[in-house]
């Protein structure tokens, strides 16, 4: 996991240049839509910053090594995580960053988008596509192309989004505008997150026990 690290030293630079294009895209916008509020604008500013970082990391960082080469055999490494332990399955936990990856834009979509983007459905076909259109380009760029990164970003999406129906149902519940809608959404939200974790905690748990495990 040392490649997390070097995402520190880019981030200033990333910061540069998510202002840069804000700016642009703020200035070319004032007319058409007005002045968002600062919730929205900072929500706006991370956003682009995440798509900065997000083609970095997909397209342009070096992971070292040499690509295996595309994989259409989804969960692979999880069956021999199961069978052999999690020490000879180490794309496990890279699986759970790329869901991680995806997090910030389930969570922020529905906020800059409150019109169109307040629902499972927009925000998974939103992720899905992001992804698959990584996944395709890095087949043309010699970068591999994994269909377990494809099902993992797309899980982030929805992970991300899961979690911002049950932070917007908890703050109107505080607030006393409850909304049957969004409470729907929160249980299907928390249901999703227990599901996502529930793969990697059950892998734990059989490495302890596994003859070939840790």
């Amino acid at each position: 996991m040392w490649y997390v690290f070097r995402l520190l030293f880019i981030v200033p630079v990333i910061g540069i240049i998510a202002v840069v294009i804000y700016a642009d895209l703020y200035v070319f916008f004032r007319n058409r839509r007005g002045k968002p509020g600062v919730p929205r604008a900072l929500a706006e500013f991370i956003l682009i910053g995440w798509v900065c970082m997000f083609v970095y990391v997909t397209q342009i960082m070096s992971f070292g090594g040499i690509s295996a080469g595309p994989n259409f055999v989804p969960f692979g490494d999880f069956v021999t995580a199961f069978r052999y332990g999690s020490n000879n399955a180490h794309l496990v936990w890279q699986f759970l960053l790329n869901i991680i990856m995806m997090v910030p834009l389930g969570l922020l979509i529905p906020i800059v988008f409150p019109k169109k983007m307040r629902g499972f459905t927009g925000v998974t076909a939103v992720a899905f596509c992001a992804s698959l259109a990584t996944e395709v380009l890095q087949i043309f760029t010699g970068r591999g192309s994994d269909i377990d990164d494809l099902i993992a970003n797309t899980l982030g999406g929805v992970c991300g989004f899961a979690l911002w129906a049950i932070l917007y149902t908890a703050a109107n519940y505080a607030l006393k505008r409850p909304s049957m809608r969004f409470a729907r959404q929160a249980v299907i939200g928390l249901i999703i997150l227990c599901l996502t974790a529930a793969p990697f905690i059950a892998v734990s748990i059989a490495d302890g026990s596994s003859e070939f495990g840790n």
